[in-house]
This record gives structure tokens, sequence and C-alpha cells, in this order.
């Protein structure tokens, strides 16, 4: 009965997946989070969150993601008139310098 045992445990081990085949099946379903999704998208997820509606507002008037750094100019939003400007995401890149992407344009 032991050697039974043994023998099935040992073609369970061979036909389960290595953690090598494991992580490259996770990395390739796009880690945790699968692929990456812009707040819009994210919003529709969940449209009665607040949080989520002012992320997705202030990422369509920075422009979407014609710009890689949105976060950044979200932060660093001057439009002192919004009347989401006090509650806008990202306000801990205010006095941060601008990423690489923001600069070489200008």
């Amino acid at each position: 009965m032991g050697a039974e045992c043994g023998e099935d445990l040992a073609i369970e081990n061979a036909m389960s997946p290595t953690p090598v085949d494991r992580l490259r099946a996770w990395r390739e379903a796009g880690g945790v989070a699968g692929p990456r999704r812009n707040p819009i998208e994210k919003l529709s997820d969940n449209p009665t969150s607040l949080r989520a509606a002012v992320t997705a507002m202030c990422f369509d008037c920075v422009g979407q993601d014609a710009d890689p750094a949105w976060q950044w100019r979200v932060g660093n939003c001057e439009c002192s008139t919004c009347p989401l400007h006090a509650v806008r995401p990202h306000q801990n890149q205010v006095g941060r310098r601008a990423p690489a992407v923001v600069t070489d344009g200008e």
C-alpha cells in the first residue's frame, strides 16, 4: 500500500507545473491584476464609486492616455477653479520633478 501511494505522488508531481511554469503563466496573464486598465475602464466596474468617478474625470481632462505621465499631470493640475481640484487623485505628485516623458516635449 505504501509503494502505491508513493507511485501516485510521483505521477502527480510529474504532472503538476513547475514553479517556473506557474510564473510564466502568471506573467502571460498580466500578473495579479491582469492587463492594465485606464480609470474610465475601471469606473465601468463600479459606476457608483465617487473616487473612481473623480479619477476618471481627471484622467479625461488631462488628455487620457495620450500622455504616459497622466498621474503627474493630474497631481500638478493648476486649474484651481475646477470643483474637483481639492479632491483630485495623485496629489502626492505635487512638487516632484516632471517625468522625462513630460519634459522631452516642452
